[in-house]
């Protein structure tokens, strides 16, 4: 199997607050994990090489877009590993990145959680039971129920 690592793709900088908290408890529960901002529409065709060179060397990769939401999507067509994906609702729709991310075509599977921090911290617990690390899984449990 691949190195237990998480891949988190945000879609825009301004996403990172939503991840940050949850950020620091991976660090805090040492779950290993990387952070990319990569856009679906402003850095395509960098996001499209790295998936195709390096996004199934990760044990599940997370996926964060707000408004059209076209990321996690994208990344699923690209690898053969789980993606997640994390709808934020930064747009003045707000559902309008849930529903990019669950009406996806037969043949691209693509896991959809809740929205923003919320979100990030179940695609950890859902990446974890994917992994099969339960030791790692109830201890972020623990941190996230407080």
């Amino acid at each position: 199997m691949k190195d237990k690592k998480i891949l988190f793709i945000l879609g825009s900088k301004s996403d990172h607050k939503y991840f940050a908290p949850v950020e620091e408890m991976l660090r805090e529960t040492g779950i290993s994990y990387e952070l990319k901002f990569l856009s679906a529409h402003r850095n395509t065709v960098e996001l499209v090489e790295f998936c195709q060179s390096e996004g199934n060397n990760y044990s599940s990769i997370v996926a964060a877009a707000g408004f059209s939401a076209a990321l996690p999507g994208l990344v699923a067509s690209l690898v053969n590993i789980p993606v997640i994906g994390v709808p934020i609702s930064s747009s003045p729709i707000k559902i309008d990145s849930l529903f990019s991310m669950i009406e996806m075509p037969k043949g691209v599977p693509l896991a959809v959680v809740s929205y923003d921090k919320t979100g990030f911290q179940n695609s950890v617990l859902l990446s974890l039971r994917i992994m099969g690390d339960l030791e790692k899984y109830e201890a972020f449990k623990k941190r996230v129920l407080g």
